[in-house]
């Protein structure tokens, strides 16, 4: 049994079919979209760049946003399996917050 069913279930896939149809490269700003990135590259869906964290003097660490570099052919696949989801339509408030945060 492929694990790829079972990731579909664990992972929301709706913000790489909109990565899918964006133009790239695509930052990722920290919060809920970067938690996401995380795990499609972990799934081999996406290529990443993640900078290293930035310490300041006052010793707070902060977290560079992410690079969305491509959408893998195995990322295309599981886009093109689930349908299609245009980067216009309706979404969960936090993808629409992302997409401006990163645009």
């Amino acid at each position: 049994m492929s694990a790829l069913p079972l990731l579909q279930h664990v992972v929301d896939l709706r913000f790489l079919r909109i990565l899918a149809a964006s133009p790239l490269p695509r930052r990722v700003p920290v919060g809920p979209a970067f938690e996401l990135v995380l795990a499609y590259q972990a799934a081999g869906f996406v290529e990443l760049a993640i900078p290293a964290l930035i310490r300041t003097r006052a010793g707070h660490a902060i977290q560079p946003a992410a690079v969305v570099l491509a959408v893998t052919p195995m990322g295309h696949s599981v886009v093109a399996r689930n349908g299609s989801l245009s980067p216009t339509s309706r979404s969960e408030p936090w993808v629409a917050a992302s997409i401006a945060g990163s645009a």
